[in-house]
């Protein structure tokens, strides 16, 4: 068995302006307005994250923020098969 993946539904995730507060912190990388929603990439690390909010957004490109989600939200993928772990 591969190494596990976390996976989150960006809708399911909290940004913050706070980068101290969440589990993770990161740099708003892209901001996607879409009329009634808002996809923010978050750069962490070298990965990318979609983050989901309603309506327009606050925060702003290079912004740094921290992320947090509900533990019952996440789920984990075995990254060689891609099948559901928990």
């Amino acid at each position: 068995m591969g190494p596990a993946v976390l996976g989150i539904r960006p809708e399911k995730l909290q940004i913050t302006k706070d980068a101290d507060s969440g589990f993770l912190t990161g740099t708003i990388f892209l901001i996607e307005p879409l009329g009634s929603d808002t996809l923010l990439t978050v750069l962490i690390g070298q990965e990318k994250l979609i983050v989901r909010v309603i309506g327009d957004s606050a925060l702003n490109l290079n912004d740094e923020v921290g992320l947090s989600w509900n533990l019952t939200e996440q789920h984990l993928f075995n990254s060689t098969s891609g099948l559901r772990i928990s």
